[in-house]
């Protein structure tokens, strides 16, 4: 019966990391950063397009605390966000307004397409890589071949992501629309009724 408990055990281990998946990542976050930017040395995207993190004002490393700082606001904000948005969700589901309602379906959604927006403005040049950089002072510098390069191998997908975003949003705007066209219909079916 070893075997047995031994496939019980991996079973259970199995469960609670599905259970507590956005708490594993925010430790992998917390554990890749800390083996990476805290110690000065450059994640493997960094080192694929040849950039690396510095202090946005000097242009030189950036010291321990504000790494470190760096850190854990990059791994802990993307789970307090999934949090409160969980949180919102319930809320919005729970509450009797139609609008409310709607506004539960879509919350999701809305906070995806901004991480898609803040990666495509990255991908063109026009923001940091991660939103906690800019208030931290921290920039990211380009090395060899493509440093200060306007037409970097990203724009093409930075343009495409944007197109997408807009895509997305006007379809979205279509269905929202849609939406409230059928339930002033059915109001005035309602009415006519009454």
């Amino acid at each position: 019966m070893p075997h047995a408990e031994s496939t019980r055990s991996q079973c259970n281990s199995a469960t609670w990391v599905q259970k507590h998946r956005e708490e594993v990542r925010a430790a992998a976050r917390l554990a890749y950063g800390g083996l990476s930017t805290a110690r000065l040395a450059q994640t493997p995207g960094e080192e694929y397009c040849d950039i690396t993190c510095v202090d946005a004002a000097t242009g030189q490393p950036l010291p321990l605390r504000r790494r470190w700082i760096a850190v854990l606001l990059g791994a802990l904000t993307p789970y307090l966000a999934l949090r409160l948005e969980a949180r919102l969700v319930s809320a919005a589901r729970s509450s009797e307004s139609p609008l409310a309602a709607a506004l539960a379906a879509r919350l999701g959604s809305f906070g995806e397409a901004l991480r898609r927006l803040q990666l495509a403005l990255f991908c063109l040049g026009r923001a940091p890589r991660r939103l906690v950089d800019a208030p931290l002072g921290i920039a990211h510098v380009r090395h060899g071949a493509r440093a200060g390069s306007a037409s970097s191998p990203y724009r093409s997908l930075g343009l495409l992501m944007l197109c997408q975003l807009a895509l997305s949003s006007l379809a979205l705007l279509a269905e929202l629309r849609a939406a409230a066209s059928a339930r002033s219909r059915l109001r005035a079916i309602a009415l006519d009724f009454k």
